[in-house]
């Protein structure tokens, strides 16, 4: 589904976001990109995305260049962004509700999703009196909501206490279950060992390790 083929994005200024970057995201996987703050993951996300074009390499979504077909890649993909943005002049279930409409989800779906993450009891509450973890929480909300083909989620339960975070991944783990394709993008090990099928890691802007089992994060693994 994703192909990120020896990817390399340098910014004006001379810095290097990502070096020699390959991947592929197979249909009905989590995979997730691990590594601390600065390690290019965003940069990563935003090159699928189709925001940003490689320097070099090549990006494919879907056997589609995404900067050329942005329009059609979005539309297929549900997003998490990394900060948790809000509707502060909007409720909880008013902005819900406007994005079902948008990408003709039935309302029923609002409903489903609000209350699988623990939302539908602050649902007439507005963006501006969430905290950020509840922020983000409707953020994801809003990509259930939308749904898609692929979902990128970068840094989809920052902010959140640890209860939030495990109902955010006992639902991720059902949209796998009925075959949906993420990609996560994180620094939070215990959140990559629960929902994970694949882990890279990155460091430094480079792909230094790819991992085919959550289980071998635990025993260590070679870095190359």
């Amino acid at each position: 589904m994703v192909i990120v083929d020896r990817v390399t994005k340098v910014y004006p200024n001379g810095v290097e976001a990502n070096v020699d970057v390959s991947l592929r995201i197979c249909s009905g996987e989590i995979a997730c990109v691990l590594g601390p703050n600065g390690a290019g993951k965003t940069t990563l996300i935003r090159q699928v995305m189709g925001i940003l074009r490689p320097t070099r390499g090549s990006v494919r979504v879907f056997g589609l260049d995404p900067v050329v077909h942005q329009g059609v890649v979005k539309r297929r993909i549900a997003y998490v962004p990394q900060l948790p943005v809000y509707y502060p002049h909007e409720t909880v279930v008013g902005i819900s509700e406007f994005f079902a409409k948008l990408y003709g989800v039935p309302l029923g779906r609002v409903k489903e999703v609000l209350e699988a993450l623990d939302l539908w009891g602050i649902r007439d509450r507005k963006g501006e009196g969430l905290s950020p973890g509840e922020r983000k929480l409707l953020l994801l909300a809003l990509a259930l909501i939308k749904g898609g083909d692929l979902y990128v989620l970068d840094e989809p339960t920052a902010f959140m206490d640890v209860l939030k975070k495990r109902t955010s991944w006992e639902m991720l783990l059902g949209e796998r279950r009925e075959g949906k394709t993420m990609i996560v993008v994180s620094h939070d090990v215990e959140e990559v060992r629960r929902i994970c099928d694949r882990i890279y890691i990155m460091f430094g802007g480079r792909l230094v390790a790819s991992i085919a089992s959550p289980s071998e994060l635990s025993r260590g693994v070679e870095v190359r």
